[in-house]
């Protein structure tokens, strides 16, 4: 057993040179293909160096082109390296003709027609097969970008003659062979961007929010009609100013719809949303503002979240009252860590927070769905 152990570890170390291989090519250098194979211990019987000795033998016999380097002592002559005749032998022995063809191909399209990358390619030999087939967009899409910084124009608009996800689906190739070809612009890499899109200066998807009137009278009409249910992207709900008091957050679509008309409010509906784009709304941090999500430790978190943008919010049936209630609907789920849960403290009050940690410490969570519509009414 031993002795396969070495010899496989032996193998293993000439498969892993594939690397090393590929960065000398690169820089027109011979690779060595020479490998000292495992050293005989001291505490090796006869019988082990002998079987060593037949198992490389082997090896050699079964790909005849593979050379054993032996040196002799006095009791035996033993392997000291393995060598390959050439190039093709060890590729073969590796399994990896095929994918030295496509490289050497993909290393001479991109030198031919993005030379200035030629650097990376050095440090990255390993990545050039991984986008095999698309090094002519890539690049396409990258000469793009350096002539055109600041196009502000959706991806899917961009005049590019490439498959419509194609950006979409290769952004992280793309954005990285951009910093490299750019680093000496150290001020567009120097900041925290949120998305490819904002970094190279393109048009984002806008984020909408989808709201109700709980109240008709505060409904004023848009055109030549009153609308009860209204979608608007974010910049144009920051610039409303809808005279209401208070404001019901919600995530499940259908408690949104069927929610109770309340006097004076309106109920906003963000499916698996970030929070993060409701903060900074001037007219919401006049108004009462109440949260209702799943109870289970993630939305605990949104809620803290929402909390640090608006202080005064408050939540709704996230209470150990309701998750009593409910508590045959309860489901397994995720935890969050104790680091997670003490960064807490600060944005929930002492309820929120026992139920919580009873949440966490248990793997439970009761989904808003499982709350009838009688009992909403009757809490709200």
């Amino acid at each position: 057993m031993y002795i396969i152990m070495q010899t496989t570890k032996l193998i293993k170390k000439i498969k892993n040179s594939y690397k090393l291989f590929l960065e000398s090519y690169i820089i027109w250098e011979k690779y060595s293909l020479v490998f000292g194979v495992p050293k005989i211990s001291v505490k090796w019987n006869e019988n082990l160096i002998n079987d060593f000795q037949r198992g490389l033998r082997l090896l050699t016999e079964k790909h005849e082109w593979l050379i054993l380097n032996t040196i002799k002592t006095q009791k035996w002559t033993i392997v000291e390296n393995i060598e390959f005749i050439d190039n093709i032998s060890y590729l073969k022995f590796i399994w990896k003709q095929k994918d030295f063809e496509c490289f050497c191909l993909n290393i001479e399209y991109i030198n031919t027609n993005l030379s200035v990358i030629s650097n990376w390619i050095k440090k990255n030999t390993l990545k050039i097969n991984l986008y095999n087939k698309k090094w002519k967009y890539i690049i396409d899409v990258v000469k793009y970008f350096l002539l055109n910084s600041n196009s502000n124009l959706y991806i899917r608009e961009l005049p590019i003659k490439v498959h419509t996800k194609f950006i979409e689906n290769n952004k992280k190739i793309i954005d990285e062979l951009l910093q490299f070809v750019n680093e000496r612009q150290w001020w567009i890499f120097s900041f925290e961007w949120n998305t490819f899109e904002e970094k190279y200066w393109l048009k984002i998807k806008p984020c909408f929010v989808r709201f109700r009137y709980l109240d008709n009278n505060l409904n004023s009409g848009f055109l030549w009609t009153k609308i009860d249910d209204i979608s608007l992207i974010i910049d144009d709900f920051k610039n409303l100013d809808i005279k209401c008091n208070k404001v019901f957050i919600i995530e499940n679509e259908i408690n949104y719809l069927t929610f109770p008309k309340i006097k004076d409010s309106i109920v906003i509906w963000w499916k698996w949303f970030n929070i993060s784009n409701l903060k900074n709304i001037d007219w919401l941090k006049k108004l009462e503002i109440y949260y209702w999500w799943d109870i289970d430790s993630h939305w605990f978190k949104i809620l803290a979240q929402c909390r640090k943008y608006y202080s005064q919010t408050k939540s709704i049936l996230m209470d150990m009252e309701t998750y009593g209630y409910y508590k045959q609907y309860e489901v397994k789920w995720k935890i969050i860590t104790d680091r997670e849960l003490k960064n807490l403290t600060d944005y929930l009050d002492k309820k929120e927070y026992s139920l919580l940690e009873y949440l966490n410490k248990n793997n439970l969570r009761l989904e808003q769905e499982n709350i009838d519509h009688e009992y909403v009414k009757i809490s709200i």
